[in-house]
């Protein structure tokens, strides 16, 4: 229900994918999906993260995407998803 940023956007093909954050908050954090070119497209939901920051995003083998969560001082997390 609170606002969120945007920490990280990926292009592949014709489609945008971002990531989104609470900038102030508890940890919390979104997956999103949006078919190019903007404007006639609702974004959807890939997958959502109550208690995990996706920070970075990559894609592999042009279908697996790859994100990275901010740990702060814990060992690095990552997961993947096949939009």
């Amino acid at each position: 229900g609170a606002p969120g940023g945007i920490s990280d956007l990926l292009v592949h093909e014709n489609t945008l994918y971002i990531l989104s954050t609470l900038a102030r908050g508890p940890a919390t954090g979104s997956a999103w999906k949006v078919s190019l070119p903007l404007g006639g497209h609702k974004p959807q939901n890939l997958a959502h993260w109550p208690e995990l920051k996706p920070e970075g995003i990559g894609l592999s083998n042009g279908k697996t995407l790859t994100v990275f969560f901010d740990t702060g001082d814990k060992p690095p997390r990552f997961t993947t998803i096949t939009p």
